[in-house]
């Protein structure tokens, strides 16, 4: 058996600041962690990325662990890892936050809860009641609350 970490924070600034307020919620970003310790996931600025273990200093952060196969584990880390350098960030999905137009999206970029909502998607961890298709709706926001995330939330939470 295998886990699928996802970690959801909050960092400080007015860009994350501003995400979580257009969203009402308490986080600005979700990402996935790998079994090498870093964090993989779609940043402004960069597109997807694997950063290092402590590339924030978040004000709050949880972290989940969600159990999964093998397979799937190994299907979604190279999945996520094929889109580094290829996706970019979704700025226009973000704005649609903003001005209340969810129907504003980049076709081949992605913001942080799009990615990682594909990438849990592509594992077949069916997390959400949300076709793939539809994946840029998904905020940190809601996919916090999967039912999947409920009594796996690991020691050690900030905020």
């Amino acid at each position: 058996m295998a886990y699928l970490t996802i970690r959801f924070i909050k960092n400080k600034g007015l860009v994350s600041d501003a995400i979580a307020w257009w969203q009402n919620s308490l986080w600005s970003h979700v990402e996935v962690g790998t079994p090498e310790g870093t964090w993989l996931g779609a940043h402004a600025g960069a597109g997807v990325q694997e950063l290092s273990a402590n590339w924030a200093s978040p004000i709050r952060d949880y972290r989940y662990v969600v159990p999964c196969s093998d397979s799937q584990l190994a299907a979604m880390l190279a999945w996520g890892r094929s889109k580094i350098g290829v996706v970019g960030y979704d700025y226009e999905d973000i704005l649609g936050l903003a001005v209340h137009d969810r129907k504003m999206h980049r076709q081949n970029d992605a913001d942080c809860s799009e990615f990682v909502y594909t990438m849990t998607e592509v594992g077949g961890l069916g997390m959400l009641n949300v076709g793939v298709q539809y994946a840029y709706l998904v905020t940190p926001e809601i996919l916090h609350t999967s039912k999947d995330l409920r009594g796996r939330l690991l020691p050690g939470a900030i905020g």
